[in-house]
């Protein structure tokens, strides 16, 4: 099955009582401490659309969400050690050309991007902080998959549209008011293409044994 481009892009706005939804997303967002719960609240939705569930999730359980959220962000900082490692490596390698550091290190995180989105899908599927760095499990949401090109065209396209918004919104002051619902809405179309791109993995199943 393709993934549903259209759907991942109308996602924010798809169920009755969306728009309180990412109301008190985009508020949670302007709260430091509050981000752990924006960041849980897309973990269970990534959950739910892997699950075929596509509705917009109730902001309940708060510390559940809290917790799922802190969770995620411990295994993002342990997925972020190699990115440090690689970055440096590169520094060392290539210091007499600075141009080609910050070239060649831009590549590298447009690919740990979105490598830590496809970690954080597998994340939603056991909350275990260990599964952001547990490789050999998202590889089999990758093993025969057809969608991989299609998940990075789609990517693409989704921040270059959210892009374009955000950048018209920036003109007028009320525009930069909507600049935090904008971004919340972006993150759920944009995990709403990864959820449906595990949720279309040929080894699935399997992946969800090892999750159990």
């Amino acid at each position: 099955m393709n993934l549903d481009f259209s759907a991942a892009l109308k996602a924010p706005a798809s169920v009755q009582g969306w728009f309180v939804k990412i109301l008190i997303g985009g508020i949670l967002m302007c709260i430091p401490i509050a981000n752990f719960i924006v960041f849980g609240y897309l973990i269970r939705y990534i959950k739910n659309v892997i699950d075929k569930n596509d509705t917009l999730p109730e902001y309940s359980d708060m510390g559940e969400l809290f917790v799922t959220g802190f969770k995620g962000l411990i295994g993002i900082i342990l997925l972020s050690i190699p990115l440090i490692l690689i970055m440096l490596i590169v520094g060392l390698l290539l210091s007499k050309s600075s141009s080609m550091v910050m070239i060649v290190n831009y590549l590298i995180e447009i690919v740990y991007g979105f490598i830590t989105m496809i970690m954080i899908a597998n994340f939603a599927l056991d909350k275990k902080i260990l599964s952001m760095i547990g490789f050999n499990r998202a590889a089999l949401l990758f093993k025969n998959n057809p969608n991989i090109g299609s998940l990075i065209l789609y990517l693409i396209a989704a921040n270059i549209i959210y892009g374009i918004v955000a950048t018209v919104c920036a003109i007028t002051v009320i525009g930069i008011i909507l600049i935090p619902f904008i971004i919340f809405a972006m993150m759920i179309t944009l995990y709403n293409l990864v959820a449906q791109f595990v949720q279309n993995a040929p080894s699935l199943e399997e992946a969800k044994a090892q999750a159990a």
